[in-house]
């Protein structure tokens, strides 16, 4: 803060010095110009020792903040530290009962200090700490943050809230998600998904979860921000994710995202979930189910009929995916369609053909060395050529090896 605000009043009093040096240099120039045109006798020196009255005292205060400036910073800065190290003492002696309770009202680093030792904390010790800010009203002094019409106090009520997680305040924070202001929209999500974190008894129909879900379909968040917000907790999470899949249809750019946080969070138990999407006619979003499908390890049987059309689609991005997918199948099912990829129009289909075999071991080994002799496609044998085997090498240095000699 202080720095902030220091640099903020540096360079305003940096421009007011620089702006009354020239103003006081015009003046004095225009003066003597107009004495020595007219011939006359320049005798009142009031102006003069005003003018240079001026300059010296712009020129202290440059010597001051520039001098003096970073040690009153660092000082201030100093004394903050460790006024906020005494503060995290001093609540953890009032949690465990060696400190009565400091007196009202709380000054902001304590404040900060309390926020920071709510968020190491859980169980009981944590509703404890809950029962402070009840106590000392800093919940109504963030929601009434919320009303500001200044973008910083509201962003700093959010944060504040999002480490208190305070569960009442959850409709004032969804109503944040509402704002024209894309920052307040994100701050308002995130701290919405920590603060269902610390309801009881969460699941996918609870009333929280519900209101929520119906103010993020309407609300504009970004695609990646979003699934980052979904990610944030899984306790929160699951069961926000399991309502957005129970319901009839989800929006392209909420889809993706959502479908994203299962992969990130190895929800596997939703895989079957994602799957039904394989075939959604939105490119990004087919990629992201496949992606995900890969990460978690399932295979769909709804894929298999569409798996061939995936390799030859014209997204390089599903050809890939779809090989990949193919890895997770036993090497006697996948062997046609791999075979088949070895000849792929795309050079990098046919490398990750190549990734492909080599994961199933000796087997796939075999099926590379075969189709040197045997795949009707030049391209097929060109880069099954390219892979040289050396059984005296362990499979993984043969891999490196090859791409030696791709690259």
């Amino acid at each position: 803060m202080w720095r902030r605000l220091g640099s903020y009043f540096y360079h305003v009093i940096l421009l007011a010095v620089v702006v009354v040096e020239l103003a006081a240099l015009a003046a004095l120039v225009s003066t003597f110009v107009f004495y020595f045109r007219s011939g006359g006798v320049f005798t009142d020196y009031t102006f003069l020792k005003i003018a240079l009255g001026t300059s010296l005292l712009c020129i202290l205060a440059l010597i001051f903040h520039t001098v003096f400036y970073p040690e009153i910073s660092d000082h201030f800065d100093f004394r903050h530290d460790r006024q906020y190290q005494a503060w995290l003492q001093r609540w953890t002696n009032v949690l465990f009962k060696l400190e009565d309770l400091p007196p009202k009202p709380l000054p902001p680093v304590a404040v900060k200090a309390l926020l920071d030792q709510r968020a190491l904390l859980i169980g009981t010790d944590a509703s404890l700490l809950d029962s402070l800010v009840a106590f000392y009203q800093l919940d109504q002094q963030w929601l009434k943050g919320l009303k500001s019409r200044r973008l910083d106090r509201r962003l700093a009520a959010l944060a504040a809230l999002e480490a208190a997680v305070l569960p009442q305040t959850l409709p004032a924070v969804l109503a944040q998600m509402h704002s024209r202001n894309l920052l307040v929209r994100i701050s308002a999500a995130r701290c919405a998904v920590r603060i269902l974190a610390a309801v009881p008894d969460l699941h996918p129909r609870h009333k929280a979860v519900l209101l929520f879900v119906r103010t993020l379909v309407k609300a504009r968040v970004p695609a990646g921000m979003l699934e980052s917000i979904l990610s944030l907790e899984v306790r929160a999470s699951v069961p926000i994710l399991e309502c957005l899949f129970q319901r009839q249809s989800l929006p392209a750019d909420l889809l993706q995202p959502v479908i994203a946080a299962v992969g990130n969070l190895r929800l596997v138990e939703m895989a079957a979930k994602v799957a039904t999407y394989i075939e959604t006619p939105v490119p990004a979003v087919r990629v992201t189910v496949l992606q995900v499908l890969v990460k978690l390890g399932y295979f769909p049987p709804a894929a298999w009929p569409v798996l061939r059309q995936f390799l030859y689609d014209t997204n390089l991005a599903i050809n890939l995916q779809a090989v990949r997918l193919l890895m997770l199948l036993p090497l006697e099912r996948s062997k046609p369609l791999l075979w088949e990829s070895l000849g792929h129009l795309r050079w990098e289909v046919r490398c990750e053909t190549v990734f492909a075999l080599l994961q199933y071991g000796p087997l796939g080994i075999q099926l590379v060395n075969e189709a040197v002799q045997e795949h009707p496609v030049p391209a097929a044998v060109q880069i099954a050529s390219q892979f040289q085997t050396n059984p005296g090498l362990p499979i993984n240095a043969r891999v490196q090896e090859w791409l030696g000699t791709i690259v």
